[in-house]
């Protein structure tokens, strides 16, 4: 899916809000150029703090479905999760990308 109702998708959810403005505008053109040319649905999100929310590998899931990331393509979604807060990095690999992206890589 390239709309989400009216609007287009977001890849890149800077939560933190720690990515100047051009940067933000070219990490939307990157990832988008990425899906454009190999189908992979590349997410980034930064987060400030987790609070409640749990861990970097209990929120990492939970983003993937409520972006829906890779749903258009077989499945074929990666998120980057930053936690801006620790410098923590969690990347989250969808189905389809299993065979690329292994669990212990």
């Amino acid at each position: 899916r390239l709309w989400h109702g009216d609007e287009p998708i977001r890849r890149v959810h800077d939560d933190a809000g720690i990515l100047p403005a051009d940067v933000h505008v070219k990490a939307e053109q990157y990832v988008q150029r990425i899906f454009d040319e190999s189908g992979v649905d590349v997410r980034i999100v930064t987060l400030r703090s987790r609070g409640r929310d749990g861990t970097l590998e209990d929120v990492a899931p939970r983003l993937m479905r409520e972006l829906d990331a890779g749903a258009s393509g077989g499945q074929r979604g990666l998120l980057v999760l930053w936690d801006a807060t620790t410098g923590r990095v969690r990347i989250e690999v969808g189905y389809g990308l299993e065979e690329q992206f292994p669990d212990g890589l």
